[in-house]
């Protein structure tokens, strides 16, 4: 008995096994999902420290200092964006703060970012091209890029934005300008609007 219900058992399960394979088709199929994260990265590349020093006058009486042609463009803003749904957009801020003595009132740092180059794809946004004088106690920094979607400017120097940094004087200030050397930081920051 057990030779017959062994055998039986055996044809059973051959059997289903069959069927089984007999259920496929000419066609097979299976899901899957792609998955991008949102992406905010901002770099400067360029002299990573520089020195900016007016030209001082040697005629008694005069206005001691030029400030023309006192500049620096030797640093370039690059930026990658990946935006995600629920964003609009992204803007770069610049935040000025100072390690110690504060610049004088008498005079200024002057930024003025250069338009983005051509390198680079997607919707790089909008430089603001103007001067601006940067203040340390500008709520929330200074709007550089704004509009910014998804993108990426291109690596290195001569990519994204050229970042040109100058002095302005101050003549109704002059009296608080003490001889010194001063220590600022700039801080650019990508963020959601």
């Amino acid at each position: 008995m057990k030779k017959v219900t062994f055998l039986l058992v055996a044809v059973l399960v051959f059997g289903v096994a069959n069927i089984v394979k007999a259920q496929d088709t000419d066609e097979a199929s299976h899901s899957f999902g792609v998955k991008i994260n949102p992406t905010a990265l901002v770099d400067i590349e360029g002299v990573t420290a520089f020195t900016l020093e007016p030209v001082v006058g040697t005629e008694a009486g005069a206005q001691p200092f030029s400030f023309e042609g006192v500049k620096n463009d030797a640093h370039w803003l690059n930026y990658t964006s990946v935006k995600d749904a629920d964003n609009e957009t992204r803007s770069i801020t610049a935040e000025l703060s100072y390690e110690g003595t504060t610049l004088p009132a008498g005079m200024s740092i002057v930024l003025t970012p250069d338009a983005a180059t051509s390198g680079g794809n997607g919707n790089k946004g909008t430089v603001n091209e103007t001067a601006i004088t940067l203040d340390q106690n500008a709520e929330g920094g200074h709007t550089i890029v704004s509009g910014i979607g998804s993108c990426y400017t291109g690596n290195g120097t001569n990519a994204g934005v050229n970042l040109v940094y100058s002095l302005k004087l101050n003549e109704n200030n002059f009296g608080t300008i003490e001889a010194d050397t001063y220590t600022a930081t700039v801080t650019y920051t990508i963020s959601d609007l």
